[in-house]
């Protein structure tokens, strides 16, 4: 069945929910290609889990379809630190912005 929404993190109504991804990217074999468009999308905030697999692969594939990704950094998770660590270096190097919950929160706030 795959995961649920939680309470606190439910889609509002009217919202889209995508169905689960059949890979380790979101943009592929699914419509969120279409549903970023139609909403004029530039920016992506990126957080969940396995950095060294499914964020770092949609953080690339949104730099490919041309969005900006910004990765939060204390909000992913990995098998290890030490992959983590390895995962978020690459992505600042080469992919992503890196900002933390609260950089992201304080700007929403302006």
């Amino acid at each position: 069945e795959g995961a649920e929404f939680i309470p606190e993190t439910a889609p509002a109504p009217g919202e889209v929910v995508l169905p689960p991804r059949q890979g380790f990217s979101s943009f592929w074999a699914n419509s969120i290609q279409s549903h970023l468009k139609s909403m004029n999308t530039k920016t992506l905030f990126i957080a969940g889990m396995l950095a060294e697999g499914c964020i770092e692969t949609h953080a690339r594939d949104a730099v490919e379809n041309g969005y900006q990704p910004i990765v939060i950094s204390d909000a992913i998770g990995s098998t290890s630190e030490e992959l983590l660590e390895a995962s978020l270096k690459t992505l600042a190097l080469h992919t992503a912005k890196l900002r933390t919950t609260e950089q992201i929160l304080h700007c929403w706030d302006q």
